[in-house]
């Protein structure tokens, strides 16, 4: 059942993005998505106003390297990042580096937001 109450904004990358969108609109009604490319100043600057427009139950951050600013989280109730490494790889880019690496395993890190990148506490 999806979940009517709460306003969810996921912020991902043109890759991905899409793919995380369609995942998180099968919990939840009140969606907004958008899609940021590293490097792409000026949509940076129309995402940073998006986000600061209102104030979000809920900031997926899924697949994205966009550098979130305190006053950005200050907009949400709770940020929640999926990492695509394990936290022993904190940073952007870090998911093809186990396979580089050729680590015997490969994970993602679901996390809190916080100002510092990949500091918050670790969910799952």
């Amino acid at each position: 059942m999806k979940n009517p109450l709460l306003n969810i904004l996921l912020v991902g990358d043109p890759n991905l993005g899409q793919q995380g969108n369609d995942i998180v609109r099968r919990y939840f009604t009140d969606v907004t998505a958008l899609f940021w490319e590293k490097g792409d100043l000026e949509n940076k600057t129309r995402i940073q106003q998006s986000i600061q427009s209102k104030h979000w139950d809920i900031l997926i951050s899924f697949y994205n390297d966009l550098i979130f600013s305190e006053e950005d989280l200050a907009h949400t109730s709770i940020a929640l990042n999926i990492h695509p490494a394990s936290p022993e790889l904190p940073g952007v880019g870090y998911d093809t580096l186990p396979l580089i690496l050729e680590h015997d395993y490969y994970a993602a890190t679901l996390h809190r937001i916080e100002p510092e990148i990949d500091s918050g506490q670790i969910i799952e």
